[in-house]
């Protein structure tokens, strides 16, 4: 039998990283929702949407 020993080894701020997320509900939170959206050109971001999640992901 061989026993292979690994070490995870991350400073506090790797940590953090790692741990970020972001959840988001696009019915009526980043997106039009008067009707139902069945097609990608039916998808309609709220005006601001796309630079907020930008910024998000740089973050």
């Amino acid at each position: 039998m061989m026993v292979i020993e690994i070490k995870l080894v991350y400073s506090v701020k790797e940590v953090i990283i790692l741990n970020k997320a972001l959840f988001l509900d696009r019915d009526g939170v980043i997106n039009n929702n008067k009707k139902p959206v069945n097609k990608p050109k039916d998808f309609q971001l709220y005006e601001g949407v796309k630079e907020a999640l930008s910024k998000a992901q740089k973050n």
